[in-house]
């Protein structure tokens, strides 16, 4: 199967770099991930996390609204 590269937006990059660091500590589910990246699949996300070097566990909270707010900015 062929699938075409898209580029990563910088408001994508941005979430990313806001949810991976919970996702890592299992704040953030799978599905969740695939809900606010719509069009990319688990494994790219988790590829684009490395190449973003956002693999190592931080300190870092985020909340509900931020969220939300995140879930609706999205549009791919």
């Amino acid at each position: 199967m062929y699938y075409r590269f898209v580029k990563w937006s910088s408001e994508e990059e941005e979430a990313l770099k806001k949810l991976y660091p919970s996702y890592l500590k299992g704040l953030v589910s799978d599905d969740d991930l695939e809900k606010v990246f719509q069009y990319r699949s688990l494994e790219a996300i988790k590829g684009k996390a490395r190449r973003m070097k956002l693999t190592r566990l931080e300190e870092f909270k985020i909340n509900k609204e931020e969220y939300h707010k995140i879930l609706t900015r999205i549009k791919i």
